[in-house]
């Protein structure tokens, strides 16, 4: 029998304490699911807490590299340009994350990007990804970008066919990693990587799918297998639309509206409801019910979405 694996990756010299709650929240729904945090050797991190919450924490120098990150380093040596661009842009994750699976043999792993708060446990949508996505799934906002926060990857070949491709693009193309990761969906198809749901499957009659640039979504990505998960995963669109965006500024952005996104979260009907004293989003769209898997909460203040609160998480109406 399949078991889910989670796999993230931090940087930075020092874990935020953002991320030790997003930690948690996971574990709220995935009390046993293997759990891996990557860090460098220098990152401090608390590690009573994390090993309270059955983390396991892995050291970036000591995870042997496999071709395709080893080529992903000899590119940005030889190629500054490709550093500036590329690196910057937190697209090593995945080379990390194929190096680690490689050494590991670890298979059915969910990376989530380390603002993303989970609402479910990821064994219930395991038998749906493994049956309907034979190597990647990812979300995508808009028929180009990719929103990489809750990633299915099947094994570490799934990961290495989409490395490889990213290692080949043109660094006079500036993509980021949600451009990269857009244009490998698009060229290698279904086969390779496939699209998670991220509007049921009634807003393309309702509403059409357009963005505030004017720019439509003319794919089948954003409600595909609705029906089969019974839910949504968000592409950050309603993650900074409750909860604001990344600014640093101390002024309130909730509310905000993704202009590329080529669905509105308004209209949405964002509600919450306890299930085993547990807080979960839902959302509505006329007589649709659906449940909502996980939030991105771009603005990193990840506490009023927890799912354990006593009082009920905030919406706006």
């Amino acid at each position: 029998m399949n078991t889910a694996n989670v796999v993230q990756v931090h940087l930075g010299d020092s874990v935020p304490a953002f991320i030790y709650e997003q930690l948690r929240q996971m574990r709220l729904f995935n009390p046993s699911v293997p759990a891996f945090l990557i860090l460098n050797s220098r990152a401090q991190f608390d590690r009573n807490l994390l090993d309270s919450l059955g983390v396991t924490v892995v050291r970036k120098e000591a995870i042997r590299k496999c071709e395709n990150h080893r080529n992903f380093i000899v590119r940005k040596s030889c190629d500054p340009r490709y550093w500036k661009i590329f690196w910057r842009s937190s697209s090593e994750r995945f080379f990390l994350i194929e190096s680690f699976l490689k050494a590991c043999g670890l298979r059915s792993v969910v990376h989530l990007e380390n603002d993303v708060l989970l609402y479910v446990g990821i064994d219930k949508l395991l038998p749906i990804l493994v049956s309907s996505y034979g190597h990647l799934a990812l979300t995508m906002d808009g028929d180009r970008r990719c929103i990489p926060g809750f990633v299915y990857i099947h094994d570490e070949k799934s990961l290495s066919c989409m490395n490889e491709f990213v290692t080949r693009i043109p660094v006079w193309h500036r993509y980021n990693d949600m451009q990269s990761l857009g244009a490998f969906m698009r060229e290698m198809g279904p086969a390779a990587c496939d699209s998670l749901p991220v509007v049921p499957d009634c807003y393309r009659q309702l509403f059409g799918l357009m963005n505030q640039l004017g720019e439509k979504g003319e794919s089948g990505y954003f409600d595909r297998r609705y029906r089969d998960f019974g839910g949504v995963f968000d592409a950050a669109a309603l993650g900074q639309y409750l909860g604001g965006v990344d600014s640093g500024f101390a002024k309130d952005t909730r509310g905000f509206v993704n202009e590329t996104a080529v669905y509105d979260p308004r209209n949405f009907k964002l509600t919450w409801r306890l299930v085993d004293n547990l807080w979960v989003p839902c959302g509505e769209i006329g007589t649709e019910r659906f449940s909502v898997f996980n939030l991105h909460i771009h603005s990193k203040n990840l506490a009023p979405f927890m799912s354990d609160q006593a009082g009920e998480p905030p919406c706006i109406s």
